[in-house]
């Protein structure tokens, strides 16, 4: 029987070690995202036999991610079980990867597989976006020298000695969209600070910006596997024209350079965002897929 249960931070190290065995470019599962989102989603896993299982919550719904397990097959037919013994149907929200072609190839007369757009991974090759070079990045060189030349700034990578100084810009942050707050920013806005409190325990890496001695841009993120990052947060004060687009250059520059992509996840289905991510000219679009019996 599988017995599912609300992960501790201890727990985080083992679920993301699971994950990182494979050649796989979603965030679904980096431990930063599970920090800040198992609240809201209702991230709950459990071990059996040298298998992960896990699920979230899409309100009252559990949808389950695709196990971690060398027999693909033995795996769903136990979530099948659970899903019987619990009277639930059984779905899968799951990117393209390693697990979901084998999961495919297994099931794909079974069930059906319905692409969720607004969830779509925006993936970049890290040297493009550290050269940024080339007439279809002129716009972002631009944002970038504007900020440079406006300002007596200055990049820092994220250390326990100026943690400080990202909460204090991120408080600042949510306290001046505070018209804009909904239930997903107060999950966020918590989430945010469990990391930054676990900051080392987690492996973040992150990167504060400066304009005028004032922190005016954070980001962070955690590695996926030796090949791809996940940039989970990244926020600054709109302000000040170019902190976007610096904070992101310099972070993927002085933090990122030895992976070969760089994920910056889902548009939410957010037309400006969508916009945003498009204009760096993604390598790779991540699909995601809910995935239903049929």
């Amino acid at each position: 029987m599988l017995e599912f249960k609300k992960p501790t931070l201890n727990d985080i190290k083992k679920i993301t070690e699971y994950y990182s065995k494979y050649n796989e470019f979603s965030c679904e599962n980096t431990s930063a995202n599970i920090v800040i989102w198992q609240n809201q989603f209702g991230f709950r896993f459990c071990e059996n036999d040298g298998m992960l299982f896990s699920y979230v919550k899409y309100g009252n719904d559990i949808c389950f991610c695709l196990p971690v397990a060398n027999n693909m097959q033995k795996a769903v037919l136990m979530l099948k079980e659970y899903a019987k013994e619990n009277n639930i149907p059984l779905c899968f929200f799951a990117g393209e990867g390693e697990r979901f072609q084998t999961f495919k190839s297994l099931f794909e007369e079974e069930f059906s597989f319905l692409e969720k757009r607004d969830s779509f991974e925006y993936i970049y090759e890290t040297e493009k976006m550290i050269s940024l070079s080339g007439k279809k990045y002129h716009g972002k060189r631009n944002h970038i020298s504007s900020f440079k030349r406006s300002y007596e700034w200055e990049y820092e990578t994220l250390t326990k000695n100026n943690l400080s100084f990202a909460f204090e810009m991120i408080n600042n942050w949510y306290e001046a969209n505070k018209e804009k707050e909904d239930k997903y920013m107060v999950m966020e806005r918590k989430g945010v600070t469990q990391v930054l409190e676990n900051f080392e325990n987690l492996n973040i890496k992150g990167g504060l910006l400066k304009a005028n001695g004032q922190v005016v841009a954070v980001t962070f993120g955690t590695e996926i596997n030796n090949q791809v990052f996940d940039v989970c947060y990244e926020k600054a004060f709109g302000e000040y024209n170019g902190a976007y687009a610096t904070i992101n250059n310099c972070f993927v520059s002085n933090e990122l350079a030895s992976y070969k992509y760089v994920n910056r996840e889902d548009d939410m289905g957010l037309l400006g965002l969508r916009r945003a991510k498009l204009s760096y000219y993604p390598e790779i679009i991540l699909k995601k897929y809910l995935i239903k019996e049929k």
